[in-house]
């Protein structure tokens, strides 16, 4: 089936999410930024992403996106933190293969 499929899309970068979240706090990165698509910002949101700007042109992509931010410092008590980003820190990974 190749209809779009946007949660599907979604959740198979979470991983990869996880992956970037457990380094920034081993690698002890205070923010992460991001520039999603509108329909994309949601999402993150979701995730505990906050808005750095309103939806503007980005000609380098040649298209509208949003740019936001994660606050990685407020991470590290694990407490209080969105439902499925609680999943995505249960399980720390060997912070040795970030060295």
């Amino acid at each position: 089936d190749k209809s779009y499929k946007p949660m599907k899309q979604y959740l198979s970068s979470l991983p990869f999410l996880r992956l970037v979240l457990h380094y920034a706090l081993h690698a002890e990165i205070d923010y992460l930024c991001i520039a999603t698509t509108p329909m994309h910002a949601i999402f993150y949101k979701s995730l505990g992403f906050t808005e750095l700007s309103p939806k503007k042109f980005y000609p380098s992509v040649n298209t509208w996106g949003v740019a936001q931010y994660l606050d990685v410092k407020s991470f590290k008590d694990k407490k209080n933190l969105p439902g499925i980003v609680s999943s995505l820190m249960k399980d720390t990974p060997d912070y040795s293969l970030f060295d």
